[in-house]
């Protein structure tokens, strides 16, 4: 596939642009920041800028694209991971600014692209906002199968939520963000446990 990735250059999408590329995909990274080393498949772009992101959609991956049968390739997905990440890194209105305004911009240039499919990395805020049928749209919850603390998740609960509604049983490090849903439609296993691999935290 040829994918449009955005926030290549950030912790996770580091990751998730080898993995993809590791796949056999080619994977364009978008970012502000400009692409490092190797990566010639990068494009520095203000995805706050409607026009930027428009062009960079439908524009050449690199320079052997130029000479491809039939004329410029098509996107087949979008991966949006482009954000700031948590609050206090700059005043809370340009976070607003531009997590919005970037997720709107990268969207709707896609629908005018055509392309069909689009991922996009999201806060557990988001819960309570996205029911809405008829979209062929989906919310996973991308979590590890157990807590990153020492404490037990009973402790957890009787420590910090306390009278906070539980859905379904939790034993031992049970994390609190359920990913079967994740396991269930898109096949999501857990392949590394961060306690075999670490240790535990305290």
């Amino acid at each position: 596939m040829r994918i449009f990735f955005t926030g290549g250059q950030g912790k996770a999408g580091r990751l998730a642009v080898a993995h993809l590329r590791g796949l056999g995909h080619r994977v364009v990274n978008i970012d502000a920041q400009p692409g490092t080393g190797a990566d010639d498949d990068a494009l520095q772009v203000d995805l706050t800028d409607a026009g930027q992101v428009q062009n960079a959609m439908q524009a050449y991956a690199h320079f052997d694209e130029l000479d491809a049968p039939g004329g410029m390739p098509a996107y087949d997905a979008v991966v949006h991971f482009a954000a700031t990440p948590r609050i206090l890194m700059y005043p809370d209105n340009e976070t607003y600014r531009f997590n919005t305004l970037s997720t709107y911009n990268v969207i709707d240039a896609a629908i005018r692209a055509g392309i069909k499919k689009v991922i996009f990395a999201s806060f557990e805020t988001t819960y309570g906002i996205l029911r809405t049928d008829g979209l062929g749209y989906e919310v996973f919850n991308v979590a590890n199968d157990d807590s990153s603390v020492g404490m037990s998740s009973a402790d957890i609960l009787e420590t910090f939520y306390r009278g906070v509604p539980v859905k379904t049983p939790i034993t031992g490090h049970d994390t609190f963000y359920s990913n079967a849903k994740a396991k269930r439609m898109v096949g999501f296993a857990l392949k590394h446990g961060w306690r075999d691999q670490v240790g535990t935290a305290t």
